[in-house]
């Protein structure tokens, strides 16, 4: 039995699409209802640093699955394994990107932009008007009731979104604005910085006749113009409470341009990666070979987000992964590319200390790599820290961070190709995943790093010629589960995943792969989950394009059971560890792609 009820409020232009399915009947024992084990472990996103979660469009805590897809925020039951089953789904405006919940509030930021903002203008405050072509939205919800999500709070900032993290109930929102800002920088005595500043629209009841309330994003007293800039637009982190979803947001705004976050529970780093102002300020000025640099922010996260310190350094860095604090010290590992001449790339360790406004250089390492190479991976683990870099070979660095004032090379491993993401995992051992350069495929490798000095590569595995897999890319889309020592990694290969056989067009594998990790039998393929029953058109030979397998999780429970749950364009499948060839259930999923090909399969 199936019912659609359609819940429109009032200055909503998004709808809740309710799907209520009646609960199939308990198994009685003795005139018992028989309940499912509970639920003992489940994988969230893989996240840089315990207690800090990272912005994903999934969310979930094993009973209930939150899931951004087509446009909809799903609320999906995943609990029991075999009875998963979408409750409900709400249209969000613009396109959604990522989402947090805490407890019974859920929190999804989308993608506006001015071609959609009179789709949902009239929801909005009528002196809103926007000055830039990307703007942010957060949606609050209400998922008391999963089968009927309550709309609570809508927010709308003249910027663009750039990233998130979640520490307990506090969202902090980093968005970004390019605005004509030259008066600022020029005279800040005398120009009014709040008609320059980007503004937001908020509505704190949307779903009454209530009118959202503009202002700026950040007020004047919380703006700042750090020693070390970088660029004429702004950057803002935004605090929400999702325990006190109604409650003011505070800010703080940089005059500056930075893309990438790493954060920690006590600190917040935003970094500005390839600054083009050094591209060709340095040329004009005469200088023969300009030196990039990497300029860095540092906010403590104590109530709400201060800004403290600014420092630069020399190179670039390549990820979020090549910035790291540990006690109260900040280590970053860059590349220096010599643009404007034929010098070979520079890899260097810095360690830097706030000092006043300062970050400055307490230490470096210089001449990390050999000539030629730079750095591919990287990741740091307390008072240690592991290195990829690459040219034509791999080599595996450790580094002994125990002495700041004095970082140290501990010992070196060359293995042809390279890695991209580097994950610890327990018994002393490094997984890593990257490419083969002999066969152009994805690579996993397993690490031995109990001997510091030596680091041992225990065994490799090669996917296959072609391969691809969003993990070596996307740390989101890496999944280990320590409980079963398996890893999950989504996979497109055209060919047979086990033997390595090559087919034709139509037999693309874009699905899951599951391998087991040990240090007795090194990595060891176990199961290929694929979603190909998502993608064929009903009554025809069409099939639609097979979308990649984005995300995976595990839910383990008390009768030690486990179960992985994985997630593409068009579906969710779970299946049972113990039996992975055999769906327990499928879940189809809104999507805005449409692209089909013609197969010659039978419908």
């Amino acid at each position: 039995m199936l019912f659609w009820i359609i819940h429109r409020p009032y200055r909503l232009k998004s709808r809740i699409i309710l799907i209520v399915h009646p609960y199939p009947p308990r198994e009685l024992t003795r005139g018992r209802a028989v309940s499912p084990p509970a639920i003992n472990s489940v994988t969230g996103t893989n996240n840089q640093i315990a207690g800090v979660d990272e912005a994903d469009f999934v969310k979930t805590n094993g009973e209930y699955t939150y899931l951004l897809s087509g446009g909809y925020f799903m609320i999906l039951q995943t609990w029991p394994a075999d009875q998963s089953q979408e409750l409900s789904r709400t249209e969000i405006d613009g396109t959604p990107r990522a989402l947090f919940f805490h407890e019974d509030v859920v929190w999804v930021v989308s993608d506006l932009s001015q071609q959609s903002y009179p789709q949902f203008e009239e929801s909005l405050s009528t002196d809103f008007a926007p000055r830039v072509n990307q703007m942010t939205k957060v949606t609050l919800l209400r998922v008391t009731n999963p089968q009927q999500p309550a709309l609570i709070r809508e927010t709308v900032f003249e910027s663009s979104y750039v990233d998130a993290r979640r520490i307990d109930q506090q969202v902090y929102l980093i968005v970004s604005a390019q605005l004509d800002l030259s008066p600022v920088l020029d005279d800040p005595e005398n120009v009014e910085v709040d008609k320059l500043l980007p503004t937001l629209a908020d509505n704190t009841a949307p779903s009454t006749n209530n009118e959202p309330i503009t202002s700026v994003i950040c007020g004047c007293d919380a703006v700042y113009r750090p020693e070390v800039a970088n660029g004429t637009g702004t950057t803002t982190i935004l605090s929400f409470d999702l325990a006190t979803p109604l409650a003011d947001i505070s800010s703080q705004t940089l005059l500056g341009n930075s893309r990438m976050v790493y954060a920690n529970q006590e600190h917040l780093y935003i970094a500005r990666v390839e600054d083009q102002n050094w591209l060709w300020m340095p040329v004009m000025d005469g200088a023969e070979d300009p030196t990039p640099s990497t300029t860095i922010h540092k906010f403590t996260l104590q109530s709400s987000p201060q800004y403290v310190a600014s420092g630069s350094v020399d190179g670039h860095l390549l990820n979020q992964f090549a910035m790291d604090e540990y006690e109260g010290v900040l280590r970053l590992v860059t590349t220096e590319q010599s643009w404007w001449s034929t010098a070979d790339p520079e890899n260097r360790l810095y360690v830097m200390q706030q000092s006043g406004d300062q970050l400055v250089e307490h230490a470096r390492l210089d001449g990390l790599g050999k000539p030629g190479e730079s750095v591919y991976a990287m990741r740091f683990d307390q008072d240690k820290g592991y290195l990829v870099t690459f040219e034509q070979i791999d080599p595996l660095i450790t580094l002994d961070l125990s002495d700041a004032e004095n970082p140290l090379v501990a010992g070196e491993l060359e293995v042809p190709g390279f890695s991209t993401y580097l994950h610890p995992i327990e018994g002393d051992m490094i997984l890593a995943i990257g490419q083969d350069t002999d066969n152009n495929g994805i690579k996993l490798g397993l690490f031995d790093i109990s001997d510091f000095s030596q680091p041992m590569l225990l065994n490799d595995h090669l996917i296959g010629a072609g391969s691809y897999s969003e993990a070596a890319y996307n740390h989101h889309a890496f999944t280990w589960f320590e409980q079963e020592q398996m890893l999950a990694i989504p996979v497109t290969q055209w060919g047979n995943p086990f033997t390595g056989t090559t087919f034709g067009f139509n037999d693309i594998f874009n699905g899951l792969e599951l391998f087991r990790v040990t240090a007795q039998e090194g990595i060891q393929s176990y199961a290929a989950i694929d979603h190909d029953s998502f993608y064929q058109v009903p009554n025809n030979s069409n099939f639609y394009y097979p979308e990649s397998v984005r995300r995976s999780f595990f839910v383990a429970d008390d009768a030690m059971n486990s179960y992985i749950y994985s997630i593409s364009g068009r579906g969710l499948l779970v299946n049972d560890l113990a039996s992975p060839d055999i769906n327990l259930a499928e879940i189809a999923l809104p999507t805005d792609s449409d692209n089909v090909y013609l197969s010659n399969a039978a419908p």
